[in-house]
């Protein structure tokens, strides 16, 4: 089976993008890679995530068999930069090249990479960039699906070119869903991040964050959920918590 889509594509790196669809998410928030940036990489510096929240303009050609799976991309936006298709300010394009694939040894088991290369910093996007620097992403992830049991998990580790030369910046989450009837499920997430430069002070250098999430299903369309969070943020001692509800409604048409 072979496919080709192309225009404003989902991000074709990583596991993390799809829960951006509040129906695929199992809890509330979206992993922080997503949206959490680590702290700045130099003085005045462009800020990124480790696997921003993207939506490129691009194509994309997939392919794939029974055990096996694999696509090839460009797209025109660096994976560490978040993008939107009607922000009225996005990051400088790039070209971006996308590779991956996966192995799917028996039903319900999937274990996946991904690696991308490009530009993700242009010439006097800040004072203290004279050139196009590049840099490398590279995701590991892996899904197991079980009688009413599903876990996710994805590992991923940023290479970047700084004036201070290569930085590394990464991170990793895994994640679960329990359907405990018809209409109930309980939902967790598990994610840390760090980084490999050093911010004055050791602990600057890590965020760990965890999700508790119960949900129902209200309908077959509408999904209700209440959770709590506890974050350590970079530089930051102790846990922060909070606590969020949701309702959300997706319906398939065609």
């Amino acid at each position: 089976f072979r496919s080709v889509d192309a225009g404003y594509i989902p991000s074709p790196i990583g596991l993390a993008n799809l829960t951006l669809r509040p129906h695929l998410n199992p809890t509330i928030a979206q992993p922080a890679s997503l949206f959490t940036p680590p702290p700045l990489l130099e003085p005045r510096g462009t800020r990124v995530n480790v696997l921003g929240a993207l939506y490129p303009l691009g194509a994309q050609l997939t392919t794939s068999a029974v055990h096996w799976d694999a696509r090839a991309a460009i797209i025109d936006t660096s994976p560490l930069r978040s993008r939107r298709v009607f922000a009225q300010s996005n990051p400088p394009q790039f070209a971006t090249f996308v590779v991956g694939a996966g192995v799917t040894p028996i039903v319900g088991v999937r274990v996946g990479a991904s690696f991308a290369s490009g530009g993700w910093q242009r010439a006097g996007e800040s004072p203290t960039v004279p050139v196009d620097r590049e840099a490398r992403v590279v995701t590991i992830e892996s899904e197991l699906a079980f009688r009413h049991t599903s876990l996710a998990g994805e590992w991923t580790r940023d290479r970047l070119d700084t004036r201070f030369g290569t930085k590394t910046v990464g991170g990793w989450y895994v994640q679960g869903m329990q359907t405990l009837s018809p209409r109930w499920f309980a939902a967790a997430r598990v994610e840390r991040m760090d980084t490999d430069f050093a911010l004055g002070v050791d602990r600057a250098s890590r965020f760990t964050a965890s999700e508790q999430t119960l949900g129902l299903r209200l309908t077959p369309d509408l999904t209700f959920r209440v959770s709590h969070r506890a974050v350590e943020r970079f530089g930051v001692t102790g846990y922060g918590h909070t606590g969020a509800v949701s309702f959300v409604w997706f319906h398939r048409w065609l």
